[in-house]
């Protein structure tokens, strides 16, 4: 155990302190003084000296001397200087802040142009690099050492993320596999975190959450829009579908009517050259069943693929409206967060407005039971108590408006709301193109009937010149021929018909197709959908089991302090805290926060030797404000109180052998 106690501390023009030296002797003890005369100022001359800033917040914060006025006294060394026992062995160390002046060429006086800090230990000038790295490693890095010598400098100053990790530091880390063999509901779960591919290597939990999460996004987003898929398909299946089977027998019927009808009209026809004219019509017949077989044939395919990039596009417009969706709701959200934020600015600025318009009651100088004026001295006690109370609520309010609502804080989120927009109008014009891309695709996708094709046009009109012919060439008053041609004509467009009959089935059976591969996917992604479900809860039954063995370390260690490090959301999740609770006087667990004055200081106490004890360093503590706190509890360190006493001007400090009992 590392032990450093402070022997003397001393004190130069430091914030309207002329000259003070404290001896200590390494003991603990009271620093007595009325309000203003310095108590706070030797604490943040301590904290300074070793870690370059002052108790509490300490923004801007400089050790100059004030003058009556309110402005800077020049040309001024301030100092702080103390005397440190480290594992006994006496070091000083010091630090002087003092401000440089130049004289620029052809000027007759000197310019102040900034501040600089010169450092020594043990008297030794060194650099500020040498000087920190000599306080880290003898004494602790400035984080630790302000949580190891503020009451408050754990449970209030420094931030709950910090917090909270230096308190899973302090209990050691627990390991994901004695979670999971601590709870046999939890015994799936390595077969979620399993890495594809056998290697035997496992996500960590986070790793699987965040992966799953995605994954459970990506499902959702497909569902949505399987539906529309689905109904698509539907909506391409002809109105009438005759069963395909039967049409290709009829199909074969008609084409061997209509053979034998061409072969009967050629025996009636008698002549070689009717024969030939009968020979070259067969012929085309047969090029346009042919061609009318091909062209249906390159419709399904060509139908196919529009249907393909239909479904395309439709992803694509889904994926695009999500995005939209999301945009809006962020944007929303940033809008509303905007509105907030200046609505509390704007009540800051009206509570500060407030404070500073407070005057100093001049009834307060008189007694309220008697009526006679109060002593000179109280009456200034009194004022000076006054103009610290209002000067502490407009620092308190301007500290609060610069960490929450600052106008660049405000100004940020606007930019967001505005990124968001031109996002959110990127992705509406993208849609507007899809959609017009959809809506010309929609357009070309009702069957082309061959009878349009050039193809059929051509061959019809030969096989029309040649029917001519063959009427002229037919004996007149054939009536036998007349009704044949009226027969083949009428089995002709039958084989049209059922041609047409044929196409529509064939693509009908192929939507049913794509509809049973559809609803299969459907099914698949709910049941894949359900999985990750089972993997996300048992990753938060794994996180909860977790919060309890870390809770159950953690709290372990404090007498009284608990700390609660999750807190659960509506949605029955998880989220992420550090927040002390304390107990109150009758027995409930009460939030740091609402605890009163000395129960805060008392926690603050058992949590600063517990990370005393766990880092091995013993400090000095600091106490302001001890005059509220009537028995704080005994500590090992040396305890230094500051207590706010009447009559107490110059400072007064009255050591004792020890605060612990």
């Amino acid at each position: 155990m590392n032990t450093i106690l402070l022997q003397s501390l001393r004190l130069e023009h430091f914030q309207g302190i002329p000259a003070l030296t404290l001896d200590f002797g390494g003991k603990s003890g009271c620093i007595y003084g009325e309000n203003g005369t310095g108590k706070t100022t030797v604490y943040n001359a301590y904290l300074w000296l070793l870690t370059g800033k002052p108790g509490g917040d300490g923004k801007n914060y400089t050790p100059k001397t004030a003058d009556s006025k309110g402005g800077t006294v020049h040309n001024l060394n301030h100092s702080a200087e103390a005397v440190l026992d480290i594992d006994g062995a006496v070091t000083t160390l010091k630090k002087v802040y003092h401000e440089i002046w130049k004289k620029k060429r052809g000027s007759a006086s000197a310019e102040y142009t900034g501040n600089t800090v010169d450092y020594y230990i043990d008297g030794v000038p060194v650099k500020e690099k040498e000087y920190t790295a000599f306080v880290e490693n003898r004494i602790a890095g400035a984080e630790l050492l302000r949580v190891l010598s503020v009451v408050d400098g754990f449970l209030r100053e420094l931030d709950w993320k910090e917090r909270r990790k230096l308190l899973v530091e302090l209990c050691g880390e627990v390991s994901d596999e004695d979670i999971i063999q601590s709870s046999e509901a939890l015994r799936e779960l390595p077969n979620f975190l399993a890495v594809p591919g056998g290697s035997g290597r496992r996500y960590s939990v986070d790793e699987y959450r965040s992966i799953a999460a995605s994954r459970k996004r990506d499902i959702n987003i497909q569902l949505n829009i399987l539906p529309g898929r689905i109904d698509e398909a539907s909506r391409a299946i002809p109105a009438e579908v005759q069963d395909e089977e039967k049409l290709r027998e009829q199909l074969e019927e008609a084409r061997s009517d209509q053979a034998a009808l061409q072969g009967r009209r050629a025996m009636i026809s008698g002549t070689a050259a009717r024969q030939r004219l009968q020979s070259q019509i067969a012929l085309l017949e047969g090029e346009l069943a042919e061609g009318r077989s091909r062209h249906s044939a390159k419709e399904v395919r060509r139908l196919d693929g529009l249907h393909r990039e239909l479904r395309g596009l439709e992803d694509d417009m889904q994926e695009v409206r999500h995005t939209c969706a999301e945009t809006e709701r962020e944007r929303d959200r940033l809008t509303a967060r905007s509105q907030e934020l200046e609505a509390q600015r704007e009540q800051l600025l009206r509570d500060y407005q407030e404070a500073h318009a407070q005057r100093w009651d001049k009834r307060m100088e008189a007694c309220p039971t008697c009526g006679q004026a109060l002593p000179p001295e109280r009456v200034t006690a009194l004022r000076a108590a006054f103009q610290e109370r209002r000067s502490k609520t407009q620092e308190a309010i301007s500290q609060k408006g610069k960490a929450e609502c600052s106008k660049e804080a405000i100004d940020g989120v606007k930019q967001d709301v505005q990124r968001c927009q031109e996002t959110l109008a990127g992705q509406q014009a993208k849609l507007c193109d899809l959609e017009a891309k959809r809506d010309s695709v929609s357009q070309r996708t009702a069957p082309a009937p061959y009878e349009d094709t050039e193809e059929y046009q051509t061959l019809q009109a030969r096989l029309d010149g040649l029917r001519g012919q063959m009427e002229q060439a037919t004996p007149s008053g054939s009536g036998e021929m007349e009704q044949i041609n009226r027969q083949l004509s009428a089995v002709e467009e039958r084989i049209r018909a059922l041609s047409k009959a044929l196409l529509d089935a064939d693509l009908a059976r192929q939507q049913r197709g794509r509809i049973a591969a559809l609803e299969q996917e459907e099914k698949t992604l709910n049941e894949e959908f359900e999985r990750v479900e089972q993997g996300l809860y048992l990753c938060e039954q794994f996180i909860r089991q977790k919060v309890s063995m870390i809770d159950q370390r953690i709290n372990g260690m404090f007498q009284t302090v608990r700390f609660k490090l999750f807190e659960e959301q509506v949605n029955g999740g998880l989220k992420d805290c550090c927040e002390a609770l304390i107990p109150s006087p009758a027995g409930a667990m009460v939030a740091y926060g609402d605890a009163n004055t000395a129960a805060k200081v008392n926690a603050g106490l058992e949590v600063l030797q517990t990370l005393a004890a766990h880092y091995g360093r013993q400090l000095p503590v600091f106490l302001d404000g001890a005059e509220s706190v009537t028995t704080p509890i005994p500590v090992r360190q040396q305890f230094i109180r500051l207590v706010a006493a009447r009559g107490e001007n110059p400072l007064r400090l009255q050591t004792v052998e020890s605060e612990e009992s």
